[in-house]
C-alpha cells in the first residue's frame, strides 16, 4: 500500500510537469555536471603536475623554498579533489533522478505508488540536496578512480624526501604545521560541513551505478 495524492488534478498536473518539463531539464543538469566534472579533473591534473614539476626541476631543489612551495601546493591539490568530489556527487544525483523518472515514464499504465516514489526522490535529492552516495563511496571514487590519491601520495613522498634533506628549524616546522592544518580543514569542511554531504540517504540504484 502507498499513500494517495489527495487531489487528482494535482496528480495530473504533477505528472505532466514530470514528463514534459522536469525530465527535459534533467538532461541539461546532467550535461552541465559532467562538463564541470571533466573540466575540474583536467584543471586539477594540469595544476598539480605543473606546480610539482616546477618545484622539482629547480636547481636548488631540495631546499627550504621547495619545502614551503610543496606545503603551499598540497592544499591546492586537495581543493581540486574536493571540487571533483562535489561534481561527481552531482553527476550521480542527476543520473539517479533521471533513471527513476525514466522507469516511471516507461511504465504503462502509470503506477501511482511508483509516481509518489519518484516525487519523493526528487524532493529528497533535488529540493533538499541530500547526497545519494555515502562518504566512503565519494572518497574512494575521488582518491582512486579520479586519481587524486596518487597525486597526494606522490606529493607526500616529495615532502618526506625534502624533509630529510633540509634542517628542521622553527620556520620549517611552522610551514609544515600551517600546510597540514589547511589540509585537515579543507577535508573536514567538505566531509562534515558541506551541504553536499550534510545529509546522506544512499540510493541503491545510485550505489550500483557509482
Amino acid at each position: 500500500m502507498c499513500a494517495k495524492l489527495p487531489n487528482i488534478e494535482n496528480r495530473v498536473e504533477l505528472e505532466r510537469w514530470l514528463r514534459e518539463d522536469y525530465y527535459a531539464q534533467l538532461t541539461g543538469f546532467l550535461s552541465t555536471s559532467l562538463e564541470y566534472l571533466h573540466n575540474t579533473v583536467n584543471w586539477g591534473v594540469v595544476t598539480t603536475i605543473g606546480i610539482v614539476a616546477a618545484i622539482f626541476v629547480r636547481e636548488q631543489f631540495p631546499d627550504l623554498l621547495s619545502w614551503a612551495l610543496l606545503w603551499f601546493a598540497l592544499p591546492i591539490t586537495l581543493h581540486f579533489g574536493v571540487r571533483t568530489a562535489k561534481a561527481y556527487i552531482n553527476v550521480m544525483r542527476w543520473s539517479s533522478i533521471q533513471r527513476h523518472v525514466q522507469i516511471h515514464i516507461m511504465n504503462n499504465p502509470p503506477d501511482e505508488c511508483d509516481f509518489l516514489r519518484v516525487i519523493e526522490i526528487i524532493e529528497k535529492y533535488h529540493t533538499h540536496w541530500v547526497s545519494p552516495l555515502a562518504r566512503i563511496d565519494v572518497i574512494y571514487k575521488t582518491l582512486l578512480e579520479m586519481g587524486y590519491g596518487y597525486f597526494l601520495f606522490f606529493h607526500s613522498a616529495l615532502l618526506i624526501y625534502v624533509g630529510t634533506k633540509i634542517e628542521i628549524t622553527g620556520p620549517t616546522f611552522v610551514i609544515a604545521t600551517l600546510g597540514f592544518l589547511f589540509v585537515i580543514l579543507e577535508a573536514f569542511l567538505f566531509l562534515f560541513k558541506s551541504p553536499y554531504l550534510a545529509s546522506i540517504s544512499v540510493d541503491p540504484e545510485t550505489h550500483r551505478l557509482r
